[in-house]
């Protein structure tokens, strides 16, 4: 009995060890499922979170997109690790491209980019790997005709948990109808000038001709007088080059002031512009009555549009000479000036630095106060109707602005100290010299040289003006007579005109003579420096540029560099 008894006994305790560790797995199952459940409800909410987020992307991508149709605008997102860059808007057929043909990458997109605008991009990409500022670039692209669009890129940085950049999401406008727009009335508003001007223009023309005019018929006479003298025939050729001089400097001046060209900075002295500049608008001073000063005391060079910085200079100076009567007194100047301190100007404070700074003062009635605040605005004048455009001052402000300069206008309107200064502050930069090859006037040479113009009187110049040095020239008149010259000759330089109304010009002259000889020095001749088809000219593999008129000594160092490296 008593071993049954224990057997029971041991028999309950097992079976309650058994069900304790029963229990105990239970428990453990228990646990596990509820934390397996809790994983399975997390991974739903993130398969929701996640088709939500795909959802939203998908409403935000087709939301961009519809915008992007809708306004003839481009938006895009550049990842800055993956290099990734996708846009919204038809790009492809905005620029005359096969939809797909613009792969979404960064360098397809810079491919896009003008040449000279591509290293602002360039530098851009890097910068902005670590900025965390918004950009705001205008820059010009290219189209596959090649035609030109201006478009304003306007981006802002997403920022990771470290305050850096990860992705860049901005906006493109095409503003090329804008841009036209601004150079039709920046050309309009030159007009006016032009035509401010144009009397004192006509009277200088009309002073050096006759000087020209009168000295030639004194040579006629002493060539043909028995009393000979060749110091007094010398003394009247210096004063015909003389005036010939004057008429090419006028020339040159309104050139400048009026032709229409790309944005091309570069260092210039700003002495030598203002003075160009003064010495065509001080010829509407002396016939307005009124007395004009320049003095240049800058050293310093600025980064600038030649063209642009001149167009500055001349709308404040008309500006002025128009705000005053007779008797009124104009002062232009320039200097250098350390700014250490912060200066509040009409465009924000200037920041702490080296500046070139041009003044002009004036003591005519002085700008009105209610008057003052709106004189930047475009299309604002308080002269009569029909009398401008209300762009001089607007124009100079975008200008100044683009060159990250500053203005800055101080005026009084009381009978004791009238007047208006204005003063233009542009970042000095260091100033370059430049190599000037010196020529030897006494240098003869051979070679055989082919001229092609269609003016007359260039072809026998320039041919006498070779064969006294000794060189062989033959001649045509327009670029198919030239080619055929060309081809059935051997020469060692051709100098061709840029424009020939008739016939060839010199860009095609160019392009078949390249053909025939890579090798041959071509030289474009043209009074349009500035002009694009220079460019192009050289383009087609043209060697330089010959800017009419020259002097002698300047056609004379030309063939004598170019025979030497044949």
């Amino acid at each position: 009995m008593d071993e049954k008894d224990d057997l029971a006994k041991e028999l309950k305790k097992r079976c309650t060890e058994l069900e304790n560790k029963a229990e105990y797995y239970q428990g453990i199952a228990e646990k596990a499922g509820q934390k397996r459940l809790r994983e399975v409800e997390q991974l739903n909410r993130l398969i929701s979170d996640h088709k939500k987020s795909e959802k939203a992307l998908r409403e935000s991508e087709q939301h961009f997109r519809l915008i992007a149709q809708s306004t003839n605008d481009i938006f895009y997102e550049w990842d800055i690790e993956s290099g990734e860059l996708n846009w919204f808007g038809e790009i492809d057929i905005v620029l005359g491209y096969e939809a797909g043909e613009i792969q979404h990458t960064l360098e397809d997109w810079l491919r896009l980019i003008h040449p000279e605008d591509r290293p602002l991009l360039d530098d851009a990409v890097l910068l902005h790997k670590e900025s965390t500022k918004p950009i705001d670039y205008i820059y010009r692209v290219m189209c596959k005709d090649g035609s030109i669009r201006f478009w304003n890129d306007i981006g802002s940085p997403i920022l990771d948990q470290e305050g850096k950049p990860k992705k860049w999401i901005g906006g493109i406008s095409d503003i090329t109808e804008r841009k036209r727009s601004e150079e039709f009335l920046r050309q309009k508003t030159i007009m006016e000038a032009v035509g401010s001007l144009a009397g004192g223009i006509a009277h200088d023309f009309k002073n050096i001709l006759a000087g020209i005019l009168g000295y030639t018929e004194l040579l006629q006479m002493d060539l043909s007088s028995s009393n000979f003298s060749p110091k007094r025939i010398e003394s009247r050729l210096d004063k015909i080059l003389t005036a010939g001089n004057r008429a090419k400097e006028l020339t040159s001046q309104l050139l400048g002031f009026s032709r229409q060209g790309q944005y091309s900075p570069k260092n210039i002295d700003p002495n030598l512009i203002v003075s160009e500049a003064y010495g065509l608008v001080e010829r509407l001073a002396n016939v307005e009555g009124q007395q004009l000063s320049f003095s240049g005391n800058a050293a310093s060079y600025i980064y600038a549009d030649q063209t642009q910085f001149y167009q500055v200079i001349q709308n404040i100076m008309i500006n002025a000479i128009y705000a005053g009567s007779i008797g009124n007194k104009v002062s232009v100047t320039t200097e250098d000036v350390a700014v250490k301190k912060l200066i509040s100007t009409t465009m924000g404070n200037i920041p702490e630095g080296q500046y070139v700074k041009l003044t002009i003062n004036d003591n005519g009635t002085g700008i009105e106060e209610k008057v003052l605040p709106r004189i930047f605005e475009p299309f604002f004048t308080t002269k009569e109707k029909g009398k401008g455009t209300g762009m001089g001052l607007a124009m100079v402000y975008g200008i100044v602005k683009n060159h990250n300069g500053y203005i800055s206008v101080e005026t009084d309107t009381s009978p004791e100290n009238h007047g208006t200064t204005f003063s233009v502050y542009f970042p000095a930069v260091e100033k370059r010299e430049i190599e000037k090859n010196e020529y030897n006037g006494n240098i003869t040479g051979t070679g055989k040289i082919l001229i092609i113009d269609d003016e007359l009187s260039i072809r026998e110049m320039v041919q006498d003006a070779l064969e006294m040095k000794g060189y062989e020239v033959v001649t045509a008149a327009e670029g198919q007579e030239g080619l055929e010259k060309f081809r059935s000759g051997s020469f060692d330089v051709v100098i061709t005109d840029l424009i020939m109304p008739l016939g060839m010009d010199g860009i095609e002259l160019c392009r078949e003579v390249r053909e025939l000889d890579p090798n041959v020095p071509i030289y474009a001749m043209s009074g349009y420096h500035q002009d694009k088809s220079v460019q192009q000219m050289l383009s087609k593999g043209a060697t330089g540029f010959i800017g009419k008129p020259f002097k002698l000594e300047e056609l004379y160092q030309i063939i004598s560099s170019a025979l030497a490296l044949k």
